[in-house]
Formats: C-alpha cells, sequence, structure tokens
C-alpha cells in the first residue's frame, strides 16, 4: 500500500473529527455500507455490557 499525502478539502466542507455524538450517524452510514456488502446491517457500536435487548 502506497501512503498518499493528505488532501485539502474542497471549499465550503469542514473535515472534523467524530465525536461520540456522531455515534448514530456513524452507525447508520456503515450498517448502509454492510447491506451493500453483505446484505443485511450488522453493526453496532455498543460497548460490551451496554446491550440493549
Amino acid at each position: 500500500m502506497t501512503a498518499t499525502a493528505p488532501r485539502t478539502p474542497p471549499p465550503g466542507l469542514t473535515v472534523r473529527p467524530a465525536t461520540p455524538d456522531d455515534a448514530a450517524v456513524v452507525c447508520a452510514l456503515l450498517n448502509e455500507i454492510d447491506v451493500w456488502e453483505i446484505g443485511r446491517a450488522d453493526t453496532d457500536l455498543t460497548k460490551p455490557g451496554d446491550q440493549h435487548d
């Protein structure tokens, strides 16, 4: 794999690190990718012990 230099985002686009407040949106995005890849949502961002039944 070849490393590439970081690119400057397009004008008007702000790039920032994700925060815990972004978890629901990140999980939804990952689940959409799961559906494309394996045909079903399979991402759960809960910590072990925090499982909700």
